[in-house]
């Protein structure tokens, strides 16, 4: 059985819904939800169906025997299971932004939640909601129609939606592996997430590590997991030397099996800056891009 307490955490967060509160509802005591989620009791069947009624999710995922990944393959050949147009993902993003800006994140997450629980994939999510939302948050703060912290508000709730509706991690694994890192002082992680979902998609091992680990950890790391490749993001245009300092460095770790390393973000002007400046082995511009470039790759490792 799957992590039942980590799916039922999961779906309470979705609810926007504390402990307490969901013990309120359910008429029981807070520490009994805190004894479910850490896995040390599990609930009987008549709770265990409240349990899925109040979060609106089925038994069956709460149980773990069904994963996403399996929902997503069975709707792959139609991946726009919620059949939305263009204009109106661009209304429901619009929403979205203004139900955040507002204090109404549990109205935003409830869409979100709705979507992901109408078979919603996750790469089609991140294609037509979250990447089109950062993106009209960024043009509204230039234009002075979203303040500064407004802007990390709704990235951190992203950042949240994207952690909850991640692809599960398919049974089968493929013989591919990756680190997802960025170089030093660069912050923008949001970025370097949304990529990985895309190579956990195609059953890769994936490992985020985020910044600021040191080289000797990091080449016993890469060696003791036999990586075969380096993702990083670079956002800010100050930070490419670090990037190419990292690059130069990653190509020192292991000269008998060489690392492959791509690179992306929004500081990288185009691809010969990628692979001739910075010393990449590939260069992706929009994330989308790597529904097909990842199986390109592949056959290059």
């Amino acid at each position: 059985m799957s992590d039942f307490g980590q799916r039922l955490k999961n779906a309470r967060k979705l609810r926007n819904l504390t402990q307490k509160e969901l013990a309120e509802i359910l008429a029981i005591a807070q520490s009994t939800i805190a004894s479910y989620e850490n896995n040390s009791r599990f609930p009987g069947e008549s709770l265990l169906v409240k349990l899925s009624e109040t979060l609106n999710v089925r038994i069956d995922y709460l149980l773990g025997t069904t994963e996403y990944a399996s929902l997503y393959q069975a709707t792959k050949k139609n991946d726009t299971v919620v059949d939305l147009s263009m204009a109106e993902y661009d209304t429901l993003n619009h929403r979205l932004i203004d139900w955040i800006i507002t204090g109404k994140e549990k109205e935003a997450t409830d869409r979100i939640f709705d979507l992901y629980q109408n078979g919603l994939s996750t790469l089609t999510l991140i294609e037509k909601v979250y990447l089109p939302i950062l993106k009209l948050t960024g043009d509204l703060w230039q234009v002075g129609k979203v303040t500064v912290a407004e802007e990390h508000l709704i990235s951190n709730l992203v950042d949240r939606w994207l952690s909850m509706t991640s692809t599960s991690q398919g049974i089968q694994s493929k013989p591919y592996s990756a680190v997802f890192m960025l170089p030093s002082n660069e912050e923008h992680v949001l970025i370097l997430k949304i990529i990985r979902e895309y190579f956990r998609h195609e059953n890769w091992k994936t490992y985020f590590i985020g910044n600021s680990i040191p080289i000797s950890s990091l080449h016993q790391f890469i060696d003791e997991l036999d990586i075969q490749m380096v993702v990083i993001s670079v956002s800010i245009g100050a930070h490419l030397n670090n990037t190419k300092e990292l690059i130069q460095t990653l190509r020192t770790l292991r000269k008998d099996k060489p690392i492959k390393i791509l690179v992306g973000g929004r500081a990288i002007r185009d691809e010969r800056y990628a692979l001739d400046e910075l010393d990449a082995d590939f260069f992706i511009r929009e994330a989308s891009q790597l529904r097909n470039a990842i199986l390109s790759m592949e056959k290059q490792l």
